[in-house]
């Protein structure tokens, strides 16, 4: 359902309003996210190790939420902020901030944090929602990005 409500609707309502998406897995512009890519895949290998479980275990993540959120965010949200303001830094901080908040949920219900440590827990995905953020503005293509916001949810960082 949620790769329904974060992608398929999204592509579908974009694709009829004529706005053009950009390449989503080019390879291009990525070689500047490499370096990360990688030390998140070592993180990974050292962390959880190499298994066919733990391979089926960031094969989901990949879809969902990594795939779906980043394409979401990124693919929409921020382009679409980006293309309103005029202000690149801008449109990514509004966005990780929207990003932060949509992680709402997931610590108050799941976790049942107090208040004060839920809104400090939404500053580090924040900031990182801001490094992946500028990433993607930086190569314009979004699989480094969904590959370390899969990684990062497992490996803890």
């Amino acid at each position: 359902p949620n790769l329904i409500l974060y992608v398929i609707i999204p592509v579908v309502l974009l694709w009829r309003s004529g706005f053009k998406l950009p390449s989503v897995f080019g390879v291009k512009n990525s070689t500047a996210a490499l370096p990360f890519v990688a030390l998140y895949l070592v993180a990974f290998v050292i962390i959880k190790g190499i298994s066919i479980t733990s391979l089926l275990t960031l094969a989901f993540v990949l879809i969902w939420p990594a795939f779906g959120e980043e394409f979401f965010i990124r693919e929409i949200i921020q382009r679409l902020f980006t293309r309103v303001i005029k202000n690149p830094i801008t449109a990514i901080v509004i966005t990780s901030v929207l990003f932060s908040i949509s992680h709402i949920p997931i610590y108050f219900f799941g976790y049942s944090y107090s208040s004060v440590r839920l809104i400090s827990s939404l500053l580090p995905i924040m900031l990182t929602s801001f490094f992946w953020g500028y990433g993607y503005h930086k190569t314009g293509v979004l699989w480094p990005w969904i590959l370390i916001h899969a990684l990062s949810d497992l490996v803890g960082f």
